[in-house]
């Protein structure tokens, strides 16, 4: 449930029209960063909740931060 929340929450972020990085961000970046953390936590017997959760939060400040000061990214 957690998983969910967080990840539709990173979802509704990315396609803020404020967003710099623009609304693939989500797909092209942070569904592949969790995908890929998924797999390496597995073969690391890591908490594969944890895990998943950083894969969608990682990039999060980069998101809101275009956001909310406008001019810091390209």
């Amino acid at each position: 449930m957690i998983i969910e929340t967080v990840r539709q929450y990173v979802f509704d972020e990315c396609n803020s029209s404020k967003n710099a990085f623009g609304p693939a961000f989500f797909e092209q970046h942070l569904s592949v960063v969790a995908e890929y953390a998924k797999r390496l936590g597995r073969a690391l017997g890591a908490d594969l909740k944890i895990i998943e959760l950083a894969g969608w939060l990682h990039d999060i400040s980069a998101v809101q931060t275009s956001r909310l000061c406008p001019g810091i990214l390209p």
